[in-house]
């Protein structure tokens, strides 16, 4: 809980205000806002892996439709000539009055028509086997986009960590600036060295090159956050952090990858499915229409029309002598997958623990972070008087006062970890799964 109530102090009062005026992107005076939430939805729509999705899916129905034309009957068209050595004669060599000499030419064009009447369910297996390659490889598009969140996360916090950075360095900046005019002014009555004006001058244009610098810093963490999310980001772009942190309980099942490998396993039975359907009879239907001589009567010399119809049935017994070794590999190979499933769930459980073990360092740092800064502050108003008293070097004050700005610093950069670290147990925990 200590860990929630100082997320949501990091995001203060106006976060909350902006994200609720500005939840999506806007344009405005004041620049555009966005929130992590916002990338993450355009990371899934924008990156050029989500156009597999439409694409995949147009190939899984191709490939069904291919497969429905198996009930459709088969057509064929059948010509032969030939020319053959011997021909049988009745008869010996004087063949028997009435009885024609077949010719040693032969020759039949046609049409052969075949209706399957029963398959063994080999064409269902098929189509069953490719939904659920179709939906595998869906799935497997959908691990590689989400993989990619926690690259958006790492950028997002680096360009917060720099904006709160450059607010601390402003602050810092507008202090000397008052200071450099206090000092000034006691320069013209004459208490006041002009060594101390240009040793705070130097300091206020090393501020400002760190202030400038962060600027161009955060140009390119913002290109690149445009790039990955195909958002059009700009330096006027203001980042917040997604609302309120949730309790950390841990369930990685909603992970794209437990979907993964429970397709996987499917697919892999599935493919089994079509090999036993082949070891079934099949039943189908024939006819046939030639012309041609000779035809069935070949006794006949003369060019005509012939067909035939009937019932055939295949039955390929040698499928079962492999059908046992087949299940056992399918069951291997599923295997495998749990084997997968379990390493993954392994590399899961050290993430967690290191998150874990890591947010509660962070909580107490923070804890100890606004205690330095509370007497920093004690030091710098202190070195200030002493300053202005005479009593102190321009020198030990700036020193003082780039110790506050360090505390302040140190406090930022652990608050901004300990979000992104609340932010990562969100990532490993398949809270942002959802397409």
């Amino acid at each position: 809980m200590k860990s929630i109530k100082r997320f949501n102090h990091l995001i203060g009062l106006n976060g909350y205000l902006l994200l609720l005026i500005c939840p999506f992107i806007t344009n405005s005076s004041y620049g555009q806002a966005v929130t992590l939430n916002t990338l993450y939805h355009a990371l899934e729509v924008n990156y050029p892996l989500a156009k597999n999705d439409p694409i995949l899916r147009s190939q899984s129905s191709i490939n069904d439709n291919k497969l429905l034309k198996g009930y459709l009957p088969q057509l064929q068209i059948n010509g032969q000539a030939s020319y053959q050595s011997e021909i049988t004669t009745i008869g010996g060599p004087n063949s028997i009055p009435g009885i024609p000499i077949p010719k040693k030419d032969q020759y039949k064009i046609g049409v052969g028509l075949q209706q399957n009447i029963f398959d063994g369910g080999t064409i269902e297996a098929q189509r069953e086997a490719n939904r659920l390659s179709g939906l595998t490889d869906l799935q497997q598009n959908t691990v590689n986009i989400y993989q990619l969140k926690e690259q958006l996360s790492s950028l997002f916090f680096q360009v917060h960590l720099l904006d709160e950075n450059t607010r601390i360095n402003e602050s810092s900046l507008l202090e000397l600036q008052t200071r450099l005019k206090v000092r000034q002014g006691a320069l013209r009555y004459g208490t006041a060295q002009q060594s101390e004006i240009d040793a705070l001058q130097a300091e206020v244009i090393r501020m400002k090159q760190q202030v400038d610098a962060a600027k161009y810093d955060r140009r390119t963490l913002m290109q690149n956050l445009s790039t990955l999310s195909g958002l059009p980001l700009t330096d006027s772009t203001r980042l917040f952090i997604n609302g309120e942190a949730e309790p950390l309980v841990d369930s990685t099942t909603t992970r794209p990858e437990y979907e993964l490998f429970k397709r996987q396993k499917q697919a892999i039975a599935a493919q089994y499915h079509i090999t036993k359907s082949n070891t079934l009879p099949k039943v189908s239907l024939f006819g046939e229409e030639n012309y041609g001589r000779p035809g069935y009567d070949f006794l006949r010399n003369t060019f005509g029309q012939y067909w035939i119809i009937g019932a055939k049935l295949n039955w390929s017994i040698s499928g079962y002598y492999t059908l046992k070794h087949e299940k056992k590999i399918t069951a291997l190979k599923q295997q495998q997958i749990d084997v997968q499933r379990e390493v993954f769930n392994i590399n899961q459980s050290q993430q967690l623990t290191q998150q874990h073990n890591l947010v509660g360092k962070l909580n107490e740092q923070i804890g100890t972070d606004q205690q330095v800064i509370a007497l920093r502050q004690k030091v710098l108003v202190a070195s200030a008087a002493k300053l202005d008293n005479g009593t102190q070097t321009v020198a030990d004050y700036i020193a003082d006062q780039q110790a506050l700005s360090q505390a302040r610093y140190m406090k930022a950069l652990h608050q901004a970890q300990l979000a992104q670290a609340l932010e990562e147990i969100n990532i490993i925990n398949g809270k942002n799964s959802g397409k």
